[in-house]
Parts: C-alpha cells; sequence; structure tokens
C-alpha cells in the first residue's frame, strides 16, 4: 500500500508499566487508536481505522476479537504501559483489506494503552 513493507510485527514500548504482565488469553481493560500505516503522514498515523480512546474497552485476548498482530502485540506489556505496534499485512487484514475503510496489504499502526487485566 505505501510502498514500504514489514514481515514482521514492531512493538516499541512508549511508557512502562508497573502492574501485572498482560499474558496471551487475559481479558485486558485498555485504550488503543489504529491507523493505516502513511509515512507520508505526522507520526506515520494515516486513516484513523478504530479507536477506544479517551474510553476503555474490554477485550478477551485468544478470541480473535482483535486482528492477530494486535493481539500478539499486548503480550508482555504491564499494566499502566503504553505500546505503539507497527503489524504487517499477513498479522492485519491482509490481501482483502476492510470494508473498504483499509487497502489491501495495508500495514497498520496501533497504538495502545493497559489500564488493567481482570
Amino acid at each position: 500500500y505505501s510502498g514500504i513493507q514489514i514481515k514482521k510485527l514492531i512493538s516499541t514500548d512508549l511508557k512502562f508499566g508497573s502492574g501485572p504482565v498482560v499474558q496471551k488469553d487475559s481479558k485486558v481493560e485498555l485504550t488503543y487508536q489504529m491507523w493505516v500505516y502513511d509515512p507520508a503522514s505526522p507520526q506515520n498515523r494515516g486513516r484513523l481505522i478504530k479507536k477506544s480512546y479517551p474510553e476503555s474497552t474490554l477485550i478477551a485476548l485468544g478470541k480473535n476479537i482483535l486482528i492477530a498482530g494486535f493481539e500478539q502485540g499486548l503480550v508482555g506489556v504491564r499494566v499502566g504501559g503504553e505500546r505503539q505496534l507497527i503489524i504487517p499485512p499477513d498479522l492485519a487484514y491482509g490481501d482483502k483489506g476492510y470494508l473498504g475503510e483499509v487497502p489491501p496489504k495495508a500495514i497498520i499502526l496501533v497504538e495502545a494503552q493497559v489500564i488493567s487485566i481482570k
């Protein structure tokens, strides 16, 4: 989509938390914003796809509710932590894109903050 290709999930901790650690089957309360990755846009934030911010949402990991790269990228974050994820197409919306909102083969940028683990 953007001419840039990534083959694996890239995660960057923006803020380290001090609480319990998210596991692959945790129920996580978090806030997040999700964009189509666009290196020509400020902070690489292209079209906003989804967000919960500033409200939080509760998501059970391991239930295929989120795209695979988002779920994988949350594992290991401590409560109170914030993480940025750059998700390759094969762990996001793939070759088909999503409902005209996400182009085929798009890289996805996510910023998430873990509020609590239930």
